[in-house]
């Protein structure tokens, strides 16, 4: 049975060029940028370490929310020189703004 999971999943990968592996290492550096940070604020202020890490958890998955949001619609090198992008960039920080 392990076998046949196994089989499944490399023909899953086979034809999905676009796996969590080849996407996530990109966005480690924000992810981690943005925990780090929530982490330390949150401790410099009032609350305390598990709180702390709940709110950098969020935070950080925020931020990749809309990163691939903005990369699956407008694609990787992003700028923001005409209307359409930042559009798109509001458009896709709306979704999330009731979280923060």
């Amino acid at each position: 049975m392990a076998a046949s999971t196994a089989r499944q999943h490399k023909s899953l990968k086979k034809h999905d060029h676009r796996t969590i592996e080849s996407i996530a290492p990109r966005w480690w550096p924000v992810i981690v940028g943005t925990m780090a940070a929530t982490v330390v604020a949150n401790l410099l202020s009032d609350r305390n370490m598990l709180s702390s890490i709940v709110f950098a958890v969020c935070n950080a998955g925020e931020a990749a929310l809309i990163a691939g949001l903005i990369e699956r619609f407008f694609g990787s090198p992003f700028n923001l020189d005409t209307l359409r992008p930042v559009l798109g960039l509001l458009a896709a920080t709306i979704p999330v703004i009731p979280a923060c």
